[in-house]
C-alpha cells in the first residue's frame, strides 16, 4: 500500500458519506492524534474526495494541521467502500472482559485517556464485569458543586475532559 501526504485544503468530503460525525467524537479523535500521531492513513480517490477518515480530517483540521497521510483507492468499487469501511467495523463483537483487563492496565500505567476512553466510561465498565451496579452518584445537594459555563457543548466536552486528566470526576449537565 502505498501512503502520500496531502494538503488537507486539497481533499473534500464525500456526498455519499453517511456516518456524522459529533464534537466529542472529533475531540476524541485529536486528543487519539495529539497522543498518537497518524498511524494509520485515510483513503482518498485520485480527486482528492475522501472515502474513509472524514472525522479523522476534521480532527486533523482543530489541530491546525496542513498535511495528513493520504492512501489513494485503487479497487473497483469506491462507493462501496464507503459502506464497507462504516458498516463492517460495527460487526466487531468486542470481549469486555479482554477489554476490562487492557483498561486496568492502561490505567494503571497512566495512559488511560490515550485509549479513547474516560474514566466514567472505564468505571462503568468495570461495573458491568463486576455484576454490580455503579455506586450510587451523589445527588447536587451531597455534592461540593462548582459550577463552569461552557459557551456550547464542544467546549463543555473539553472541559470534562481536562477534568478527568486531573483524576477528578465530574459530570454534564445541560441548563
Amino acid at each position: 500500500m502505498k501512503v502520500e501526504q496531502r494538503a488537507i485544503a486539497d481533499l473534500r468530503p464525500s456526498s455519499l458519506n453517511y456516518n456524522r460525525h459529533s464534537d466529542s467524537q472529533i475531540i476524541r479523535l485529536a486528543d487519539s492524534l495529539r497522543a498518537h500521531g497518524q498511524q494509520k492513513p485515510i483513503v482518498i480517490q485520485a480527486d482528492g474526495t475522501i472515502l474513509a477518515g472524514h472525522g479523522l480530517v476534521e480532527a486533523a483540521k482543530q489541530l491546525g494541521w496542513t498535511m495528513i497521510d493520504c492512501h489513494v483507492y485503487d479497487g473497483e468499487h469506491p462507493e462501496a467502500f464507503i459502506a464497507a469501511d462504516n458498516y463492517l467495523a460495527t460487526l466487531a463483537e468486542p470481549d469486555e472482559a479482554a477489554l476490562g483487563a487492557l483498561l486496568s492496565r492502561l490505567n494503571e500505567q497512566g495512559d488511560l485517556l490515550a485509549s479513547g476512553y474516560y474514566e466514567g466510561e472505564f468505571a462503568e465498565l468495570r461495573a458491568r464485569l463486576a455484576g454490580k451496579v455503579a455506586a450510587k452518584e451523589p445527588t447536587l445537594k451531597e455534592a461540593y458543586l462548582v459550577v463552569i459555563q461552557c459557551e456550547d457543548e464542544l467546549q463543555q466536552l473539553d472541559v470534562l475532559r481536562l477534568i478527568e486528566e486531573k483524576g477528578w470526576k465530574a459530570r454534564a449537565l445541560l441548563s
